[in-house]
């Protein structure tokens, strides 16, 4: 025999559970509450518009994290700036390639 209390807790937890579904938009969930004399849709707090800012923006990561203005997802270096780093070592390969090109043509030309 369950107790009084024991029987009020599964009603709760059943309702719970009808509640659960309804709001996944099971049609047979929310015709079983509106038997039971319950509304589906009571204490439900309508859905947050983003603003104007947060549409702009991307989310990135698993929470939902914002990265600061102008820094790649991988990466700290800024979007569309160059570094001094980066000039000379796109300098140095421009130079190898350039050296190999040559050492090619004078084994060619031999």
């Amino acid at each position: 025999m369950q107790s009084q209390t024991d029987v009020k807790r599964s009603a709760k937890l059943e309702r719970r559970q009808l509640r659960r579904e309804a709001a996944q938009g099971s049609v047979s969930a929310i015709e079983e509450l509106r038997r039971l004399g319950f509304n589906p849709g009571q204490n439900v707090a309508p859905g947050k518009t983003p603003t104007k800012k947060e549409k702009k923006k991307g989310l990135v990561g698993a929470k939902g994290q914002m990265l600061p203005e102008g820094v790649l997802p991988g990466g700290l270096h800024t979007v569309g700036k160059i570094d001094e780093r980066a000039k000379h070592n796109s300098g140095l390969a421009m130079k190898r390639n350039q050296k190999a090109e040559e050492n090619l043509r004078e084994a060619r030309e031999m």
